[in-house]
């Protein structure tokens, strides 16, 4: 016997009827994935929420800048209540805390400017030194304050150092010890409305009890004993 026939080039009957086996195809696994850390929750959840607030700040933050840089914001007064003004004649230590048209004058109350300027010229005036009426009010010179008065001839020569009445007159006996009346007349003593010689120790020490005898104190007069 020869030897077997070839099979290159020939087809075997049952090789029609065996299907083929699948190829198995090699599963790679990417180095990528085979290295990637796993994700892990943060060991305190109270971090996230502070990292979140703090970026919501500072996008606050930025996005006031830009409202003021485009709208303008005046600090010093915003949200501040403004105190009332103060009327006229009223207390004050500076123009801008006086109501609109006063200004504040040179006694620390507001005024109208028109009557500062007359209370400069009342205050130059004869009538200043004369009877204290050194202040502009109610249309007139008047004296309006002791101080008018403490600069007057009535305070110097009979006591009438306080303001009443747009006058000067007397009213203690403090300034009646300091008039002119007291050392020449003995009216150091404030009685019955004035300075008066009320007793003969007012008298004698006064000029007309020294020079003129008149050394007993009657009706308010030093006179001489009868």
């Amino acid at each position: 016997m020869g030897p077997p026939p070839s099979s290159e080039g020939h087809t075997f009957a049952g090789d029609r009827d065996m299907p083929l086996a699948p190829r198995k195809r090699a599963v790679r696994l990417s180095t990528s994935h085979a290295t990637r850390t796993p994700f892990r929750l943060p060991l305190n959840p109270a971090s996230v929420t502070m990292r979140a607030m703090r970026a919501m700040a500072r996008c606050a933050g930025l996005w006031l800048s830009v409202f003021v840089a485009a709208v303008g914001c005046d600090e010093s007064t915003e949200g501040q209540v403004q105190a009332p003004r103060v009327k006229q004649g009223g207390k004050c230590s500076a123009a801008e805390e006086c109501a609109e048209g006063l200004t504040c004058a040179e006694d620390q109350t507001c005024q109208k400017p028109a009557d500062i300027e007359a209370g400069k010229k009342c205050a130059a005036s004869a009538e200043c030194k004369a009877r204290g009426q050194c202040s502009w009010k109610d249309g007139k010179c008047v004296a309006a304050s002791d101080d008018d008065c403490k600069r007057s001839t009535p305070c110097k020569k009979v006591g009438g150092c306080s303001a009443k009445g747009g006058k000067c007159i007397a009213t203690n006996t403090e300034d009646c010890k300091a008039s002119e009346a007291c050392e020449g007349y003995g009216k150091c003593t404030f009685e019955y409305g004035a300075c008066a010689a009320s007793s003969d120790e007012d008298c004698k020490e006064a000029v007309v009890c020294t020079g003129l005898g008149q050394c007993t104190a009657r009706g308010g007069e030093c006179v001489k004993k009868p």
